[in-house]
């Protein structure tokens, strides 16, 4: 680990903060102060590793997943209200399941805490397994390009199910109908 000299000191201040409030958590001051002091930075990689780390999610990515998962509170709504014939007709259950992981980033992270730290929006997200074998960050993109100009205005206001099969066609997620 490499650190500025701004970052050094910042660690050195909160390291006194905690060991003047005496706060006992997974980090040890002591040891952090310690390891700037000699020039050993590095060790704090190889003590705390595992809590630094932790893949960020871009804040283009975080905007896009939020757009997307706008997209699915829609879609699922609007499937919700289709008639029998009409989910039939679609031939697919609607609902989102997350991001295809295999692509090797997996935004389930990122997505449960929108859902569980965003607001109201998301709740129908919340506790919801989310698999990361549902289309690819890519693929929900071209969805929600589809989406976009479909969007319905006002609130309240649903998809039918020709704009329902057009959205998911823009993954092929459906077959023709």
């Amino acid at each position: 680990m490499e650190l500025t000299a701004a970052e050094a000191l910042i660690l050195i201040m909160l390291s006194d903060i905690h060991e003047k409030l005496n706060i006992r958590r997974k980090i040890d001051p002591k040891f952090v102060k310690l390891a700037i002091h000699d020039g050993n930075a590095w060790a704090l990689d190889l003590r705390y590793g595992e809590l630094l780390n932790t893949p960020q999610t871009s804040r283009a990515d975080a905007v896009d997943i939020i757009k997307i998962m706008q997209m699915w509170s829609f879609l699922e709504r609007s499937y919700e209200r289709l008639s029998t014939s009409d989910k039939a007709h679609l031939g697919i259950n609607v609902r989102f399941t997350g991001f295809d992981g295999r692509e090797g980033t997996d935004y389930t992270e990122t997505i449960r805490f929108i859902a569980e730290h965003m607001g109201r929006t998301f709740t129908r997200f919340r506790r919801r397994p989310l698999t990361s074998e549902g289309p690819s960050l890519q693929a929900q993109r071209k969805m929600l390009a589809v989406f976009e100009p479909l969007r319905p205005p006002g609130v309240g206001r649903l998809l039918s199910v020709t704009q329902i099969k057009e959205i998911l066609d823009g993954a092929g997620k459906t077959d023709a109908l």
